[in-house]
Formats: structure tokens, sequence, C-alpha cells
């Protein structure tokens, strides 16, 4: 084809684009129905993360301190009788049936870990005891603090129990200064290893039998004749107190003994300490000598080896001479 005829060409229409086929129509059930799926969706998403069960709990503890913490009140604690200050509200082995407020420092005593994932409650008993403990100014509590206490002439009552004081904690108790030296003497004597009461005799626990009258509803008479354990007479409080002192000298004596036998403990450490860097040093020193030691051989048998090559060396040299 010519280059003229190619110019006059006409030009060809471009190919026609496919047109797509429209999506049917939705019915209004069903697009609303993906709406509904779609919301729901959104909604789930914007929802917050679920805390851990750690973080569940600790917000569960806070919630929990500020419901049941109060300030501004005019209540005095029931166990030691503080007027103002944090209050708690506790439900214990001390009182069943209803929470009671008491101060902060009474709450951490009977709750242990009060506050924490892990508290520990204790027995009416026991929770007596440790508050007794900290009216005398304990900082470790004793078992059947007040059981001794009772040996000494101190009795302990709570303040809802008594007639109450001026205000201040545990000043309804009266002497307080007794009471912390009570405390001292409660731990001195749990680290001497001894208990609150003493031993008992022997013939406290094995009373003699004598012959005497035993009450029988079923006899006529309404008693009859029997071996009965013979009555104990009670100590006088001339012997409790003589007592009381023995205990103390004896404690005094375990304390000493403890403290010598801890010393020679310690003394003995000391000395087995010392004869090991000794016995370290020496063996350092044993090791430096044989290595110098070694070293000096070792220069000594270049020197000897030097001093054969020489003479073999001089017995050559004379042999060449005496043969010219």
């Amino acid at each position: 084809m010519r280059r003229k005829d190619r110019r006059n060409k006409p030009e060809q229409a471009p190919a026609p684009v496919p047109v797509e086929a429209l999506p049917a129509p939705v019915p209004a059930a069903d697009e609303l129905q993906a709406l509904r799926e779609r919301l729901a969706l959104v909604e789930q998403q914007q929802q917050p993360v679920p805390p851990t069960p750690v973080a569940a709990r600790l917000r569960e503890q806070e919630r929990w301190a500020v419901v049941n913490t109060r300030t501004g009140h005019t209540d005095p604690c029931p166990a030691c009788g503080l007027l103002g200050g944090k209050q708690r509200r506790l439900l214990g082995s001390m009182w069943r049936k209803s929470p009671t407020w008491v101060c902060m420092p009474c709450a951490e005593t009977m709750v242990d870990g009060l506050g924490s994932n892990s508290i520990r409650t204790y027995t009416q008993p026991e929770t007596l005891d440790r508050l007794a403990c900290s009216a005398a100014g304990m900082d470790r509590p004793t078992r059947t603090f007040r059981a001794l206490a009772l040996r000494y002439g101190l009795t302990f009552t709570l303040a809802m129990d008594s007639d109450g004081g001026d205000g201040t904690a545990w000043s309804h108790l009266g002497d307080l200064e007794r009471w912390r030296d009570v405390g001292t003497r409660a731990i001195r004597r749990e680290e001497a290893g001894f208990g609150v009461f003493p031993m008992a005799l022997p013939s406290a626990l094995h009373p003699e039998m004598v012959d005497g009258r035993l009450r029988d509803p079923s006899h006529p008479r309404g008693w009859r004749f029997a071996a009965v354990p013979k009555p104990v007479e009670q100590p006088s409080a001339a012997q409790l107190a003589a007592q009381l002192a023995a205990e103390e000298e004896a404690i005094e004596t375990a304390l000493t003994a403890q403290a010598r036998r801890a010393a020679e403990t310690a003394e003995t450490a000391a000395r087995k300490a010392e004869r090991a860097r000794i016995n370290r040093e020496y063996r350092a020193a044993v090791k430096a000598q044989e290595k110098l030691f070694s070293e000096h051989r070792r220069k000594l048998r270049e020197a000897r080896a030097m001093v054969l090559e020489s003479a073999d060396t001089r017995a050559d040299f004379d042999a060449i001479v005496r043969g010219l």
C-alpha cells in the first residue's frame, strides 16, 4: 500500500467495553439484617478489653476498700477505744452477725495481709491474743498471751466491754507500762522455749485417791462411798509470785546458755574460716614456689646443655689441632 493511501485510510472504531451485570436488588429485610450485623460488629470492636483476672481482683479489692473505709466519724473503736482516724468495716471471728467498724491498726492486727490478695483470719481466742499483744506494744505476737498476762495480774478486755477510756488506744486497760513489761517478758519466754503455764506437778496429773463420798442419784441416800481424788490446796499469791520468779530465773539461765552457745558457734565458724583461709594461702604459696623451682630447673637444664655442647666443640677443636 502506498504511503498516501495509508494516510487516507479511515480509523477503526474502538472495541466496545463489556458492561458488568448489576447485582440483583437486595430485599429490604436482608438489607436490614446486614446493617444489624455490621452494627453489632462495630459495637463489639468498640467494647473495652476485659481485664485480666489479677487486674479484676485488684479492682474489686479497691472498690471494697473504698466502700468499707470511713473517716470523720465520732464512734470509738470497739477494740481499743481510739477516737478519730480511719476505720475499716470488718466481719471476722469477733463479730459474726454484722460487720463492725474498727480502727486501721486493730483491723490490720485482726486480719493479716489486709488489702492484699492473700489475707488470713484467726479464731476468736487467737484474735484476742493478737489484740492483747498489740496493746502491749509487741512487734511479734505470742500465743496465749492473755493467760500469761493474767498470771501477772493483768486482765485483758475490749473497749466495748469496759467503761471506756480517754479516747486514746487501749487507755481503758489502765497501766500500759505494766502491759509493755509483760510483753517483753513474753517475748523472752518464747525465745527461751518456755510455755505460758508452768509444768504440771505429778500430783496434779495423777492425784492421790482417798476414801470419800461420791454423789449418786440412783442411791437411796443420794451418795455412796467411793475412792475420790484428794483435794489439792491452791497455791497462795506469795507462792505464785515465787513460782513466777523461779520461772524468770530459769528463762534468764536458758537465754544465757543460748547466747553462750551462739557465741561458741560463731567462734567455731570464724576459726574454721580462718583455717580455710590459711590453707588456701598456703596452697597458693606452695604452687607459686613449685612454679619458681620448675623455672629454675628448666634454666639449669638449658645451661647444662650449653656447657655440654661447648665441651664437645672444644674436644673436636683439640682433636683437630693434635692432628695437625
